[in-house]
């Protein structure tokens, strides 16, 4: 049987503890499985476009919930998929960008791109990816201080330029892979 939303809207929240964006902001509303709720009412008719856009907007898409998920759901890809439907165009996925290795000496926050899952504890997306801090402003700003809480005022390594600079600006003292001295 091929995964669907519904497999997520039925779910008992299983992945919620890796998902940064519930994790972040302390919304129930920000789980995979209230977004895939969301998707399956506006399916069954019992709500409209508008109200399924807005319960399905807290998605950064970091792909958290799949790398943890049991059933081996595409949550992010199966959102984006139902958003399109909609009406509204996903954001073009960014490059990953090659960097020189940092100092193995910093604590170092593995981005959503190379694959954090977020089950050590650590939330695995800054909430600057693919024009999330656009969109979400004010989860991606609770996203992003809550990586700097983690951290507690220690200096620590991200292997993304552009969000290492978001991370900065939100109270992190972060190295970014330029500001590399080794390199």
């Amino acid at each position: 049987m091929k995964p669907t939303l519904d497999t997520c809207a039925y779910c008992p929240r299983l992945c919620r503890h890796v998902c940064p964006v519930a994790v972040a902001t302390a919304r129930e509303s920000a789980t995979p499985t209230a977004m895939a709720s969301m998707a399956r009412l506006h399916r069954l008719g019992k709500i409209d476009t508008v109200t399924a856009l807005a319960g399905t907007a807290l998605c950064s898409g970091c792909g958290a919930c799949e790398r943890h998920c049991y059933h081996q759901v595409p949550f992010p890809s199966l959102l984006r998929r139902f958003r399109a439907e909609l009406g509204v165009q996903p954001p073009e996925a960014p490059g990953i960008v090659l960097v020189p290795a940092l100092p193995a000496e910093l604590p170092r926050f593995r981005t959503c791109a190379e694959g954090a899952d977020g089950a050590d504890g650590a939330l695995a997306c800054c909430g600057h990816r693919d024009g999330f801090a656009e969109a979400q402003p004010e989860a991606a700003r609770m996203m992003a201080e809550a990586v700097a809480r983690h951290f507690a005022g220690q200096r620590f390594s991200c292997a993304s330029p552009s969000c290492a600079r978001w991370l900065a600006q939100h109270g992190a003292q972060v190295v970014a892979p330029t500001d590399n001295p080794s390199a």
